[in-house]
């Protein structure tokens, strides 16, 4: 199975295209689009999305990520196989968290020509590179065959929240399509904290408790995501026309008592 992330949108060609290069390659294997909707170049929340999801795919899936704002540069292209799945993205950061939080049993910077098309695209390397790797490790090739091993990778950091004795920061990471602002503060690092009472103001607002469900008969609410990150919703609406929200807005959680 070939799970797709890009930044491609679906307004263009480019997303069928890659799925042509694959089938041709290897008719037989299945491909599911996890999301086109990142946002361009957002390496961030495409590096969040990867690591929150890859879970809930079978062992042996290969995701092949394409937000790439560094195409037809030097930059490398990587294979790696970490916590039972393989990850082929460019070497710009992407997969951070993949390489933190899993321990990785193989990287590889893929190199060798006869894995690619030809002539390769300097604006296109979803279509020339990432698509025809894919596939040919879809059909059972090794992947040490690919390229050279590798032991470091491009890191960078992701948004983590400001943790004190009585106050949290946190910032809005992800606005969705529904307009809920989605925030860097995770609910299992909160719940460790053990804060029974607590208020969350942004933008002059406050809510005083988390919800359990979408209630439609209050103005503004705090809801755990299916991502399980702290998500400020207006039921009904949009919160990001009602509080003029943007990424990188900050939200304060504060202990009370």
């Amino acid at each position: 199975m070939i799970v797709l992330v890009t930044d491609f949108g679906l307004g263009d060609e480019y997303v069928g295209v890659m799925k042509g290069v694959i089938c041709s390659i290897n008719p037989e294997v299945k491909i599911i689009d996890l999301t086109h909707g990142i946002s361009s170049q957002d390496i961030i929340w495409a590096g969040i999305v990867v690591y929150k999801t890859c879970k809930f795919f079978p062992q042996g899936s290969i995701f092949l990520i394409v937000v790439d704002p560094g195409v037809g540069t030097e930059r490398d292209i990587i294979i790696m196989k970490a916590g039972g799945y393989y990850f082929i993205a460019p070497d710009n950061g992407v997969l951070s968290l993949i390489y933190e939080k899993f321990n990785p049993e193989i990287i590889v910077k893929a190199e060798k020509k006869n894995y690619t098309l030809q002539p390769v695209s300097c604006t296109f390397h979803g279509r020339d590179i990432f698509s025809p790797l894919a596939a040919h490790l879809s059909r059972g090739e090794n992947v040490l065959q690919m390229g050279d091993k590798v032991d470091r990778i491009v890191r960078i950091k992701f948004p983590q929240p400001q943790i004190r004795e009585k106050e949290i920061i946190a910032a809005v990471i992800h606005i969705d399509r529904f307009g809920n602002l989605i925030t860097s503060l995770d609910r299992e690092e909160f719940e460790k904290l053990g804060w029974r009472r607590f208020k969350i103001e942004y933008k002059g607002r406050t809510i005083d408790e988390i919800s359990s469900c979408y209630d439609t008969g209050k103005d503004l609410i705090a809801i755990w995501e299916s991502k399980n990150f702290l998500e400020i919703a207006k039921p009904g609406g949009c919160a990001q026309e009602y509080l003029q929200a943007k990424p990188g807005d900050e939200i304060r959680i504060v202990k009370l008592g």
